[in-house]
């Protein structure tokens, strides 16, 4: 047993065999050394179970909870939070690695700063690449405290992941947030919660969590696609009603449209072609019911105005293809059109600094051609001064002699 543990570190676990040993070790090995590594097995049906007997025998800060049936991570987290008993937690998916410094130094600053939650940097590995994902752009916010109100956008933004934060149990426990307990997309309305609770809350611009992107359960290839549209069609009336709830939603309108039509494109864009209609029927229903007016789509990214607009006006996925490759053409014509114009410019702008280039060569070669000719005039004068030289040299040689 550890007595006052400074940070609970919860990694639930479902089939993750292949990468179990690189999370396990690299969490084992922090420099913060008081800590509680509480693993929480969801039903794995290959060996991950035998990988944290292996590593629960060499480290007894390991704690192993055995569930028989696989829930999803958002029960066990819950779980994981329910059993915490550091000041801190901090969610580790079992398939990612972490930096060894990461625990001591998100640890420091909460303690520093006596705040909620600590956002920090992540690394995103797929088979092909690695791409720093930067949490905040702005340097202002880096060892400072603020809250959502300093900036809405960190409430609804593209890191709706409860990994690259570090949170106070005690906010999480006081607060009563919990995870949905839903198999997919669990951690935005986690996130949402905690974002819109936190009071103080700090950022540290460091690089500290590897997230494994080529492992995940995608949309397509993880349960029915009827699961998951209808998921994020509960999380898109729960996000609004937790706005309504806190009477936010006016503030966060704008913001959570932009979130709701993003996630849908990005939906359908990952499906596999069979699946495209039927979340397409999804969506069509959904941006109907939302009747966007002109105001609202001019305050919403261009991108996202094109798909709602092509969903709204497509009587089903056939339509929304033909028009969708419609306005692409257009854009590529109207690409093809710019770089033209581009081209004419870059060729006017090319023949007149040629044509400066030409005129000051000109001067040049005028000031070459009366540079030489000066030096000649120079080297006549020069051969005239030597011959009179000679001259007068010779007439003393002969006066000297008599």
């Amino acid at each position: 047993m550890i007595n006052n543990v400074e940070v609970s570190v919860i990694i639930p676990i479902y089939n993750n065999e292949n990468y179990l040993d690189q999370c396990l070790n690299s969490v084992c090995n922090q420099t913060l050394r008081n800590i509680e590594i509480i693993c929480l097995n969801d039903g794995s049906t290959d060996k991950s179970l035998e990988i944290l007997y292996k590593y629960a025998k060499q480290d007894r800060r390991i704690i192993i909870k055995n569930y028989k049936k696989n829930l999803g991570a958002g029960k066990r987290r819950n779980n994981g939070i329910n059993i915490a008993k550091g000041k801190y937690i901090v969610f580790v998916d079992s398939d990612d690695w972490v930096e060894k410094e990461m625990l001591e130094k998100l640890f420091y600053n909460a303690e520093n700063n006596c705040v909620d939650m600590v956002l920090f940097n992540s690394i995103e590995h797929d088979d092909n690449y690695s791409k720093k994902r930067i949490y905040i752009q702005e340097d202002l916010l880096n060892n400072h405290v603020f809250d959502y109100k300093y900036h809405k956008d960190l409430v609804l933004n593209r890191f709706l992941v409860v990994w690259s934060k570090f949170y106070k149990t005690d906010f999480i426990k006081q607060n009563n947030i919990k995870f949905p307990e839903i198999r997919l997309l669990e951690d935005i309305q986690f996130h949402i919660d905690t974002m819109l609770a936190a009071k103080r809350i700090t950022y540290v611009p460091d690089f500290l969590y590897h997230y494994r992107n080529s492992n995940r359960l995608s949309v397509q290839n993880s349960r029915a696609v009827t699961d998951k549209s209808i998921v994020i069609l509960k999380i898109f009336d729960e996000i609004e009603l937790s706005f309504k709830r806190k009477n936010l939603f006016d503030k966060f309108e704008i913001n959570f449209l932009r979130f709701k039509l993003n996630e849908s494109k990005n939906i359908l864009n990952n499906l596999d072609l069979k699946y495209k209609e039927y979340f397409f029927d999804v969506i069509k229903k959904e941006f109907d019911d939302m009747n966007l007016s002109k105001f609202k789509l001019d305050l919403i990214p261009q991108h996202l105005t094109d798909f709602y607009v092509d969903v709204y006006f497509s009587n089903s996925f056939n339509d929304f293809r033909i028009i969708h490759k419609i306005n692409e053409l257009s854009d590529n014509h109207k690409i093809i059109d710019n770089l033209s114009k581009d081209k004419v410019e870059v060729q006017e702008v090319f023949e007149s600094k040629l044509k400066e280039n030409q005129a000051v060569i000109e001067k040049l070669n005028e000031k070459y051609v009366n540079c030489k000719n000066k030096i000649n005039k120079l080297n006549e004068e020069i051969l005239l001064l030597n011959e009179e030289n000679k001259d007068k040299i010779n007439l003393i040689n002969d006066l000297v002699s008599n």
